[in-house]
């Protein structure tokens, strides 16, 4: 999360590229599982896909206190090895998670059963944090009844800007603070994934794209292109 002091209508793009061009259309990935345990209780469905082009999926199903893991991405849950149960903390440890670009992540799922809100989802490689998902306290995530309706939670996809928590209030001849979050957007609630500001490389350049709301209502937005350095 980076907290900037403008006043802008709308954060756009980031990373100094328009990302929306290379965007995937999450809808037409099909969500559907090969082979499921027996389950104890309702199950509780979230995808997760990799990659630029979204080309590797991995399922996870929530069971109660276990929740299974499609770790190898071949939609078979019945695996001895994917099946991990919940930590005293109300967390997941999924342990060793290799992406589609060759990466191993380290991933563990929070479900705050003592908290307000949704589960949440963490990815690290090695030491230093890099992703997280449903941490906007007015956008949890949420895991679905059935597969088909489960939300898609994309890494390593094309980057944008959104804001994260409520927007600020605008008012003219005012500044004011704003917070946005950096990564890709998935599909369905609580569903994008950020990263965090200290896991960007090192001399990235962030391009942002801005509507000022113009003081007559007849006329177009102020645009403005603001570059944000990644010291």
């Amino acid at each position: 999360m980076c907290a900037v002091r403008f006043v802008p209508a709308l954060l756009l793009l980031a990373c100094g590229a328009d990302p929306a061009g290379a965007a995937v259309d999450l809808t037409k990935i099909e969500r559907t599982i090969a082979q499921e345990p027996a389950y104890r209780g309702a199950p509780k469905y979230c995808l997760l896909v990799f990659g630029t082009e979204a080309q590797a999926k991995k399922w996870l199903v929530l069971d109660g206190d276990d929740l299974y893991v499609d770790r190898n991405g071949n939609g078979d849950l019945t695996e001895a090895d994917e099946k991990v149960s919940l930590k005293a903390s109300s967390r997941f440890d999924l342990g060793a998670f290799p992406d589609a670009d060759g990466v191993t992540r380290e991933a563990k799922l929070l479900l705050n059963r003592l908290l307000s809100g949704g589960p949440r989802l963490e990815f690290t490689v090695g030491d230093q944090f890099k992703q997280f998902v449903g941490y906007d306290p007015l956008d949890r995530l949420a895991f679905a009844d059935r597969a088909q309706d489960a939300p898609i939670v994309h890494f390593g996809g094309p980057l944008t800007f959104r804001w994260f928590a409520k927007p600020p209030e605008l008012v003219a001849g005012q500044s004011c603070r704003f917070y946005s979050a950096l990564g890709t957007p998935g599909l369905g609630k609580g569903s994008f994934a950020a990263i965090q500001c200290c896991s960007v490389p090192s001399g990235t350049e962030l391009v942002a794209l801005l509507d000022y709301p113009h003081r007559d209502l007849g006329q177009a937005p102020i645009q403005e292109k603001l570059k944000l350095g990644v010291d």
